[in-house]
């Protein structure tokens, strides 16, 4: 597929190589709260979104998963509900497959499908397949199908996480992601092993959430690039990534990229945490210029990288975008479509996506009232 613009700043990169236990507002290790499991649901009146017990899920620094986006920048409110679609549709098996794979999985059986494919009622498929899971797998297993997809990770990769149980719960989907400790260290979802152990370096990994949570691309290394020089032992990974890439050509491009990877110092190559790096304290320090607003926000590591992200426009757009590219390969949408079903669809995502509060069942919902999603 070709690389998307998506109205976002492209990251004009010259090299590349220049150079347990949860909590997110009290839920347990099940994805429940008060000891039951977090299930489908909206928002309740008030504005708290209400759990499986009836209790306000509130995310980290206390802002309630409510109907509004609260919390979010400014130039992202003037998002409206989008009008509803008119056929031709897709077969109602077709449709509810495309929710169960990003829900319960392609094991969940079907419920009692009507005659024909309706807008209304694709909207109502949502809680249902995920309300089933829950009840049927204790989990929604699909959730993690697209967080694999979505990370471009392997089919079979390990979380340490059960995001399938915490992803559903009906606060902002990016408060769980960025914001839920699942070991000590071990904040948000960048902190997964897996992805960690993938992603190698500083450069990389911040190239990675570029694209999957601001939904910048970086076009390929070029040919005749500058070979990777020796590892200095006397220096940890940031002081040797900075001597790398001193000339203008490098350091224009890596002053995007790297930022992001900067928060992640604690943790070595293969994803375990450390401490120390080459027995020298650890600098997770940064500061990230948004291609939105013209301005920077500075984070000291992860967690605090989380935190002041999760609610920005920038964020949730670009996260939009990466989920409606990443469904769109989960539920095998041709090749040759895949471009213009993305343009026919992102804005109506986006929108339904901040409209219903930021959560995963506003997403799933606003891809599967899409053309993307409803058109056969």
């Amino acid at each position: 597929m070709k690389t998307r613009k998506l109205g976002w700043m492209l990251l004009g990169v010259a090299s590349l190589a220049c150079s347990g236990r949860y909590n997110v507002g009290g839920m347990d290790a099940t994805g429940g709260v008060g000891g039951n499991r977090g299930a489908a649901g909206g928002a309740a009146p008030g504005g708290a979104s209400p759990s499986a017990a009836g209790v306000p899920v509130v995310g980290p620094g206390g802002d309630a998963g409510n109907g509004t986006p609260g919390g979010i920048a400014p130039d992202c409110l003037e998002a409206i509900a989008p009008e509803p679609l008119s056929g031709p549709f897709a077969e109602p098996a077709v449709v509810w497959r495309r929710v169960a794979m990003l829900t319960g999985g392609d094991s969940l059986a079907p419920p009692q499908l009507p005659a024909e494919t309706s807008y209304e009622w694709a909207a109502g498929l949502v809680p249902m397949a995920i309300a089933n899971a829950h009840l049927k797998l204790g989990t929604a297993p699909g959730v993690e199908t697209f967080l694999r997809q979505w990370l471009r990770l392997a089919p079979d990769a390990p979380f340490v996480t059960n995001w399938g149980a915490l992803v559903p719960v009906p606060t902002p989907v990016l408060q769980t992601l960025l914001s839920t400790t699942a070991k000590p260290n071990r904040t948000g979802i960048f902190t997964e092993p897996s992805w960690l152990a993938k992603n190698t370096n500083i450069s990389t990994r911040g190239v990675s959430i570029e694209r999957s949570l601001f939904g910048t691309e970086t076009p390929p290394a070029p040919l005749g690039r500058v070979p990777n020089p020796e590892p200095n032992p006397n220096l940890t990974d940031r002081q040797a990534l900075e001597t790398e890439i001193t000339s203008p050509t490098c350091s224009s491009c890596h002053r995007l990229m790297d930022p992001s990877g900067f928060a992640l110092g604690h943790f070595a190559a293969d994803g375990s945490y450390r401490r120390l790096d080459h027995d020298q304290p650890i600098d997770p320090s940064g500061s990230r210029f948004s291609r939105r607003g013209d301005s920077s926000i500075e984070f000291d590591g992860i967690a605090d990288f989380g935190q002041k992200f999760a609610n920005t426009c920038e964020a949730t757009l670009g996260f939009s975008d990466a989920f409606l590219s990443a469904v769109l390969v989960i539920n095998q949408a041709p090749a040759f479509a895949q471009d213009d079903l993305f343009r026919g669809s992102q804005a109506r995502v986006q929108q339904a996506f901040i409209n219903g509060g930021r959560t995963y069942h506003a997403l799933v919902t606003g891809y599967i009232q899409s053309p993307a999603g409803l058109r056969p």
